[in-house]
């Protein structure tokens, strides 16, 4: 008995010392800092926009542009990054991404349920508050578990073929747009087929930095915050059966967004290859975007629009000079809070999803 348990001891210390021996990739670590700074500035534009109204931060340019391929962007990475889940059994897969994805998103929930009970004053019961913020909070993780497990799935179907992998996964998404799940699903398969070519792909970066970033420029032309995904309506099967007069500026309006989404990213992607080396900070910052995208949800968007305001700032100041400077500071300011909270088992576990 002696003997297993120091067995499994040197098990554990060898996978261990294998994850810290396991390099990082510089430029995914800049990448991954890259987009959560876009995450919190975006944000930062909508929450914190002089004389806020939403006509008035959603026309704003800088937002606009943010809103043009952020989302598609995380979801690429998350793909690119998800190949080692998918070859686990069917137990195994469920449990690592309801750790990952499901845990933190339930447990940061809890501080909604206390701040709108505290704010309720009687109008609804702690049944509904508790339900509405367990199931509506933090959805882009939501979402990303739901594409995690139509990839899963589809992988089943079709292992060999990418084009079938991709045509199924994209349909299943197509039954239903809860989370956002039709938007972001395509752009978490291409991540995923893209993960199998990263090799030749990072070689000819400066192909695909002249090709992507010019169609970008030329998609980017025509777009503006009523094709955000917020603002146009969603393309699932049932909204195509309920309104199919619509089917065809539905399909131009998804198809275009996709576009502008992917030849951003990818742009973006190609740029952040070029990267060999990057500071200790941004590596840092890297570890932590599902806890920094949690963390700002509470900080950025609900607590901190109570007491701060930018009203009468002339537009351009706020855009390009308070918003970049506010959402740096409490970008590094949410990493040093989670960095702490890595180093307690359970805080790591339950709100950064480690395993």
């Amino acid at each position: 008995m002696a003997f297993i348990t120091v067995r499994v001891a040197e098990i554990k210390i060898h996978l261990v010392q294998e994850r810290m021996s396991k390099p990082r990739i510089a430029s995914f670590d800049a990448l991954k800092c890259f987009a959560i700074y876009c995450v919190i500035l975006g944000h930062t534009i909508q929450y914190y926009y002089p004389n806020y109204s939403y006509e008035t931060y959603k026309n704003n340019y800088l937002f606009s542009l943010i809103y043009s391929f952020h989302m598609p962007l995380f979801a690429i990475i998350s793909g690119i990054f998800a190949s080692s889940s998918l070859k686990l059994t069917p137990g195994d897969f469920i449990k690592k991404k309801s750790i990952n994805l499901l845990l933190p998103s339930f447990s940061w929930a809890i501080f909604g349920i206390f701040i709108s009970i505290l704010d309720n004053g009687g109008s609804r019961s702690i049944f509904e508050i508790t339900i509405k913020h367990l199931t509506f909070d933090f959805w882009f993780l939501k979402c990303l578990f739901i594409c995690f497990v139509i990839a899963y799935a589809t992988k089943k179907i079709a292992p060999a073929s990418k084009v079938l992998f991709f045509s199924i996964s994209v349909l299943i998404s197509f039954l239903s747009n809860q989370y956002y799940v039709t938007f972001l699903c395509p752009f978490f398969i291409s991540g995923i087929i893209l993960s199998d070519f990263i090799t030749t792909f990072r070689k000819k970066c400066n192909y695909f930095i002249v090709v992507s970033g010019i169609l970008y420029l030329l998609l980017l032309i025509h777009w503006d915050s009523n094709y955000l995904v917020y603002c146009s309506q969603p393309y699932t099967l049932m909204s195509f059966l309920h309104n199919e007069q619509y089917f065809i500026s539905r399909t131009l309006i998804y198809l275009y967004r996709f576009l502008i989404g992917l030849t951003g990213s990818i742009f973006i992607i190609s740029l952040f290859f070029k990267i060999k080396d990057c500071h200790s900070i941004f590596k840092t910052i890297g570890k932590y975007t599902i806890g920094i995208y949690c963390i700002q949800t509470w900080v950025i968007e609900t607590l901190l629009p109570r007491f701060i305001h930018f009203d009468n700032v002339p537009d351009a100041l706020f855009t390009f000079i308070i918003a970049p400077l506010f959402s740096c500071i409490t970008l590094l300011l949410f990493t040093f809070v989670l960095d702490r909270m890595a180093k307690h088992h359970l805080l790591a576990k339950y709100f950064l999803g480690r395993q």
